[in-house]
């Protein structure tokens, strides 16, 4: 490792630079000992070699870049495989519903939800506080198990942007925040500012309707104040492109669109050619 910094590998130092005047350690030495602005510091002489645009090659020798967006996560399931019989015991809520995934977001919907059993043949979603344990049915019922900590991508140091869901609400703690998320039919990611107080109480929480590394869609920094800011993405299966999820179901001031497209029962059967999830 050269210039303190791991990046800077002997491959790179050894590395003849495009300028034509050696390799990136020979002219990093030389800079170190014949530039006046950089003061005989080799970090210092690293990083002026290493920005130089003839010198692309000495550039893993100079400071580590402003952080980027991380990129997109791999596909993760919020759910496990579903499994045919019924999981025994009281229900949290009984519904009527449509379809699988229609079920799944009721589950979503209700904050205690941990499985759900679902009958096509019967129009039927059971709601449980439990994680699915299969009994067996003579009926097409299946189980499936709601994992919420892992709908959650890790938590990054940023900001999230685009449109805010609302305003920003009191959460105590990243969980909390995590919640507030799950109950609102649009929420794909979240700013959460643990030193940031609201109305007496420590910890808000901002809910976004986009991914934090959609395009531009984030900021590597602490935001105004200088507070510290992380940022979460919500993975939750596709609920934006499914006229599925019951607005009714969240709490008054979490949820904030009543549009067509989030109705209890089967999904409209006329939908808006262009939709706007």
């Amino acid at each position: 490792m050269h210039c303190e910094r791991p990046q800077c590998t002997e491959a790179v130092w050894q590395t003849q630079a495009s300028n034509g005047y050696g390799t990136c350690g020979a002219q990093i030495e030389w800079v170190q000992a014949n530039v006046a602005s950089v003061g005989g510091q080799l970090t210092e002489a690293c990083t002026y070699v290493a920005e130089q645009a003839s010198t692309p090659e000495c550039a893993p020798c100079g400071p580590p870049t402003a952080l980027s967006p991380p990129p997109s996560p791999p596909p993760v399931s919020c759910w496990s495989e579903e499994r045919p019989g019924s999981t025994a015991g009281d229900a949290i809520a009984e519904h009527h519903s449509s379809s699988l995934e229609h079920c799944k977001h009721l589950c979503r919907a209700a904050d205690t939800c941990k499985s759900v059993t679902f009958s096509a043949q019967a129009h039927s979603c059971r709601l449980m506080d439990r994680h699915a344990a299969p009994d067996p049915t003579t009926d097409d019922s299946l189980v499936a198990s709601f994992n919420f900590e892992l709908c959650f991508t890790a938590k990054v140091a940023g900001r999230a942007r685009g449109d805010k869901l609302g305003r920003r609400r009191k959460a105590a703690t990243l969980e909390a925040c995590q919640r507030l998320c799950r109950l609102h039919p649009e929420c794909k990611s979240f700013n959460y500012r643990p030193d940031e107080w609201l109305q007496g109480a420590q910890g808000t929480c901002h809910l976004r309707n986009t991914f934090y590394d959609a395009g531009n869609e984030f900021r590597a920094n602490n935001g105004r104040l200088g507070l510290p800011v992380f940022v979460q993405n919500f993975l939750f299966s596709d609920f934006c492109q499914h006229g599925i999820v019951s607005v009714s179901s969240f709490d008054a001031t979490a949820a904030t669109t009543s549009r067509p497209n989030f109705q209890v029962g089967a999904p409209n059967p006329n939908p808006n050619p262009n939709p706007n999830p």
